[in-house]
């Protein structure tokens, strides 16, 4: 590892599965929205999409993982609502990670928590994408993260302890 880093930080890659979902849940909000004026009367149903759309995109917005980061202090996973943070101290092991480890598990999205059925440990996916991947554990739980530069940060992680 490089003495001189103090600091990593890697943006989070978003691969095409997201941007065609993103879509998919759009496209129905904007149709409803145009459709309301043409078949029902009165706005207010028209105003009451709008607001359920811009809430559940702000909520998604704001939960959406920007940046991995790692210093002396510990990892950090930012976001507009709060960043996740696991302390230096609480990290048991980091390491690289293929689609194997999910044998046994059910996974529904790319973000959320988990149990793994095959050593029953629960883990929090943050993941753009599903390759590079990259396990932080704690006693507790297992974090993982898609990295596009996973050989470095796990490098810079396994130096903290």
């Amino acid at each position: 590892m490089n003495s001189h880093k103090e600091r990593i930080s890697i943006k989070f890659h978003w691969n095409a599965t997201v941007w065609i979902v993103t879509a998919l849940v759009a496209v129905p909000f904007i149709v409803l929205w145009i459709l309301t004026d043409a078949h029902l009367p009165g706005d207010w149903l028209k105003y009451l999409l709008a607001g359920i759309f811009l809430v559940v995109l702000i909520i998604v917005a704001g939960l959406m993982p920007l940046s991995l980061e790692a210093d002396k202090a510990g990892v950090r996973l930012r976001r507009v609502f709060g960043s996740l943070v696991i302390p230096a101290s609480a990290i048991v092991e980091c390491r690289r990670i293929d689609n194997s480890y999910f044998e046994g598990s059910t996974k529904v999205f790319s973000i959320g928590k988990i149990k793994k059925s095959s050593n029953g440990r629960w883990y929090t996916m943050y993941a753009t994408e599903f390759k590079n991947l990259v396990l932080v554990q704690t006693e507790r739980m297992d974090y993982i993260f898609s990295c596009t530069k996973q050989d470095e940060f796990v490098e810079f992680v396994n130096g903290l302890k």
